[in-house]
């Protein structure tokens, strides 16, 4: 496993990191201590003017990658720490992830469905068709499942 680190915030390593097309991050996973994790959250939460963070660098070894973070309030946050035992035991692990791949806003007609690496198209397709079907407010006859190709073509499934 390969672990990269943040320019803004030290001692704080991420293993995965998610962005859309617009660079705003949907998904982070990270290491570090205590300090470090949640000088990252406090710095999330508030302004530029005064220290805070709404973009920051993931650098590799050959290189970097920045994400933004238009707003910290639509992460969900959860920690948890290695077991005691280990040579660890000081090592948090946190994962932040945008609202909307758990949570369908109903209001706004959105949702975020996360493709894994394993999944096979015909998998991801009947995933995002279910999807569909759940925020759309009017019902969809099963037929226009092959229609959805076209919306995404159309830029209106992203």
């Amino acid at each position: 496993m390969t672990l990269y680190s943040i320019e803004e915030v030290a001692n704080l390593y991420v293993d995965a990191a998610v962005a859309d097309d617009n660079d705003q991050l949907l998904f982070l996973s990270a290491w570090g201590l205590d300090t470090a994790i949640q000088e990252f959250l406090a710095k999330l939460s508030i302004s530029n003017h005064e220290g805070g963070l709404k973009n920051f660098k993931i650098r590799a070894e050959n290189h970097s990658r920045r994400y933004r973070v238009r707003d910290a309030n639509v992460l969900e946050k959860y920690t948890g720490r290695t077991v005691k035992e280990s040579c660890f035991d000081k090592l948090i692990h946190l994962w932040l992830h945008d609202r909307l791949a758990t949570q369908i806003d109903y209001a706004n007609r959105r949702c975020l469905l996360l493709k894994q690496q394993s999944d096979d198209a015909e998998k991801f397709s009947q995933q995002l068709w279910q999807m569909v079907r759940t925020v759309c407010p009017v019902p969809l006859l099963p037929e226009w499942e092959q229609v959805m190709g076209e919306f995404t073509a159309w830029g209106w499934i992203k």
